[in-house]
């Protein structure tokens, strides 16, 4: 069985003054105004900044072309032509390789409230379908493209202070749909992997977890980089392990986590 796992505060050293965690799925995820695309199936993100998601720039993906609401006022029709794709083949030759090109776009920084989001990088992964996946994670990203060959796989990085945030979303057909990526908000932990066993006995279970933002959609969590975490942040864990016996109360222990 698995333990119940809940975050400490350790981790608001990181974080932009201390906010409640914004209820991301209550955002009105409507645009007031859109171009004219040059494809019949554009795909829709959205992304929020700050401690209370204040700031929300829509960005649309039409074919191999961006459109960035960069002033966030919802309008996809006032902030200039759409950014053009710089297009590479990846140079990884193996069988379980799962992307066959990179559209890479460079928004530049973002401005809001005060704050500079540098260096946002967004780039859309084209999946390989014929590859031979080697790990869980590729095998099920194949089983869901072919039962959608429109899923559109795409990553984001943004510079927050000194510390990179990293993110990767599957884009929606319309924006009632889209994910919701969070940066500069309220910190807390996930699992490095995605399927963490604990099990009961004497073999120790090695769990891996990694700080970031949540937000809505298939595996939208924003990582921050390990290396540019500060030192002094240590966060801990509250772990409550479901008790031997039936009836009896969960144990309850604190654990400092350490660095891998």
């Amino acid at each position: 069985m698995r333990p119940t796992l809940t975050l400490a505060v350790a981790v608001t050293a990181l974080a932009a003054p201390a906010a409640r965690a914004v209820d991301l799925t209550r955002i009105d995820r409507t645009i007031a105004k859109e171009p004219a695309y040059q494809t019949k199936s554009p795909k829709y993100g959205l992304l929020v900044f700050g401690p209370e998601a204040t700031h929300r720039v829509w960005v649309v993906l039409d074919g191999q072309a961006l459109y960035l609401d960069r002033n966030g006022n919802g309008d996809l029709t006032d902030d200039g032509a759409p950014l053009a794709s710089a297009v590479e083949e990846p140079r990884v030759d193996r069988p379980s390789y799962q992307f066959r090109a990179l559209h890479k776009f460079d928004l530049g920084d973002l401005k809001f409230g005060g704050r500079i989001y540098a260096g946002v990088g967004v780039m859309h992964t084209l999946i390989k379908p014929d590859c031979k996946p080697d790990d869980r994670d590729t095998e099920e990203m194949l089983n869901a493209f072919r039962k959608d060959p429109g899923l559109t796989r795409v990553g984001f990085t943004v510079r927050v202070g000194q510390v990179r945030h990293q993110c990767v979303a599957r884009f929606a057909d319309r924006p009632a749909d889209a994910p919701v990526l969070h940066f500069d908000g309220p910190l807390t932990l996930a699992p490095l992997e995605d399927y963490p066993e604990l099990v009961r006995g004497d073999k120790p279970a090695d769990l891996r977890f990694v700080v970031g933002c949540r937000g809505t959609g298939f595996k939208t969590f924003t990582i921050l980089d390990y290396d540019e975490i500060p030192n002094d942040v240590n966060p801990r864990l509250d772990i409550e392990y479901p008790a031997k016996e039936p009836g009896k109360p969960p144990v309850k222990s604190r654990v400092q986590l350490g660095r891998c």
